[in-house]
């Protein structure tokens, strides 16, 4: 993979430090297939870069109204949750879109080479388009995120907000690649599949609606409860990532092509 990864690849740093995340060859030469994709696929930029510019806008807008509080306040309007919180569930939506698009393509008839070529662990290869997802779209959108929150609230209450949304975002990202395991780009594109990723989105959003709001209420109540909560939020992260490895072993193994 490293001429693959070369050049004007090899220069962006997230995608550096994603590849070195990766411990074998075949995980490389899944997370560098997906890249040269979501390079190329004009269509799927189209629908990428909106999907960010939403909750970037709406976040944007609320600097400026001085809308943004710190997690460790109440919200400006004395609820428990303010609009911040419920874009932060959107940016969870996100994942769960990256999670369907990168098995999709409309050249979906040439992932006959996933079954064809002599791959030890066909997982691993979906393993790595999955962490190329995380540090080319996912990383620098929280970073940037971050960023901007700073400008609205303490750096505390702006990282710790970050880094509750993100492993929840991780964790979805997972539950949805073990609800449909596939290879990259092996899945004809369904017009009706964004029917149900909105119907999924509304189902985690009643989920996780309540669970922020403990979260803030906790937070403000006690300060404290920061560090063992945002540790439980990646501990579960983790464990999801650990799951879905296995999860997609067994589904993947000895898989025939479809098309």
């Amino acid at each position: 993979t490293g001429a693959a990864s070369g050049g004007r690849v090899n220069r962006r740093p997230f995608f550096r430090l994603g590849l070195a995340s990766l411990s074998t060859g075949t995980e490389r030469a899944g997370y560098v297939l997906m890249d040269a994709y979501m390079r190329r696929d004009r269509k799927l930029r189209a629908r990428v870069y909106p999907a960010f510019g939403l909750p970037l806008a709406v976040y944007i807008t609320a600097l400026v109204r001085r809308d943004l509080h710190s997690p460790f306040v109440l919200s400006p309007d004395g609820g428990p949750v303010a609009l911040q919180e419920i874009m932060g569930l959107y940016c969870i939506f996100v994942s769960l879109f990256f999670a369907t698009a990168m098995t999709q393509s409309e050249q979906w008839k040439a992932s006959w080479i996933f079954h064809a070529a002599p791959i030890g662990d066909p997982a691993r290869v979906l393993q790595g388009a999955r962490r190329l997802v995380v540090w080319r779209y996912l990383v620098p959108f929280f970073v940037l995120l971050f960023v901007l929150l700073t400008f609205g609230m303490p750096v505390l209450g702006a990282a710790t907000f970050v880094l509750m949304v993100f492993p929840l975002c991780l964790t979805a990202f997972s539950i949805l690649s073990m609800a449909s395991p596939h290879m990259p780009l092996s899945q004809e594109i369904e017009r009706g599949r964004q029917g149900r990723q909105i119907a999924f989105f509304m189902v985690l959003g009643t989920t996780m609606i309540p669970l922020m709001i403990i979260f803030q209420l906790l937070l403000v109540e006690r300060p404290a409860a920061a560090g063992p909560m945002l540790a439980a939020l990646w501990a579960l992260a983790w464990l999801s990532e650990r799951v879905v490895g296995a999860r997609l072993r067994r589904s993947l193994s000895g898989g025939e092509f479809g098309g």
